[in-house]
């Protein structure tokens, strides 16, 4: 089991004592407004709809998480993906870029005259398929990078919605220990219901900071498949002398 796997199960197991623990709380509130005289009731209606506008919001966000923890991501992939893009091209283009020079090639070692001349403009490092070699070296690192940032953006992202929720059971747990009367009630579930929304605010950020992370990696696939200003035509450069 990956790390990824037991910070989603964790997850999960938070989600089910979130779901117990509210349930919990919402019994105990009805129970107890439930036992408020008849002749009373206009006391508590308010209380009653507040906290079932708050159950029902509630009961919706979980279901909306829900969904995302069908889908949560594959960081385990992405880093494959990136380091595989790393050892298994980058690094190799990179190498043999650095066999492009004239002293590599022994160009004057083995070779004279006008022909080896024109053989030495092919390696100058602004001829066509130097450059090519050396831009699609930068790509491949660039879009590496870019793989491993959405990684890290989906871990973080867990994480602090894992944060969000152990801080919210806390919350609902002290809840439940404070209504024990009418009195106590009141600044329980207002308590509850300020920790809830301060778990939607924590959450909301972490989403905010994911998408912007992706945001950054996706412009950098779109500039990198964009910008190979080096090869003509979006075609890999002929060999040969490059045309003056």
């Amino acid at each position: 089991m990956t790390e990824f796997s037991m910070l989603m199960g964790n997850i999960n197991s938070q989600i089910s004592t979130v779901n117990v623990s509210f349930e919990k709380l919402n019994d105990k509130v009805n129970g107890l407004l439930g036992k408020f005289p008849g002749f009373l009731s206009y006391l508590v209606k308010p209380l009653v709809a507040a906290w079932n506008k708050v159950v029902e919001l509630s009961k919706k966000m979980w279901h909306e998480i829900d969904a995302y923890l069908q889908e949560p991501g594959d960081p385990g992939r992405l880093n494959d993906a990136g380091t595989n893009l790393s050892d298994k091209v980058q690094s190799p283009v990179s190498a043999q870029a650095g066999k492009f020079t004239e002293t590599y090639m022994k160009v004057d070692d083995k070779w004279k005259g006008d022909a080896a001349e024109q053989y030495k403009k092919v390696l100058e490092p602004n001829a066509p398929q130097s450059s090519a070699l050396r831009q699609y070296a930068a790509t491949v690192a660039e879009v590496s990078k870019a793989l491993n940032k959405c990684r890290w953006a989906i871990i973080t992202f867990w994480i602090a919605v894992g944060t969000a929720y152990a801080t919210l059971i806390g919350a609902l747990m002290a809840a439940i220990i404070g209504v024990v009367s009418i009195v106590g009630a009141i600044p329980a579930l207002l308590y509850a219901a300020g920790c809830i929304a301060a778990f939607v605010v924590a959450v909301i950020a972490a989403g905010a900071y994911a998408v912007s992370e992706m945001s950054d990696a996706a412009s950098t696939f779109r500039t990198q498949n964009n910008g190979n200003d080096h090869l003509a035509g979006g075609k890999w450069p002929p060999s040969g002398v490059p045309e003056s």
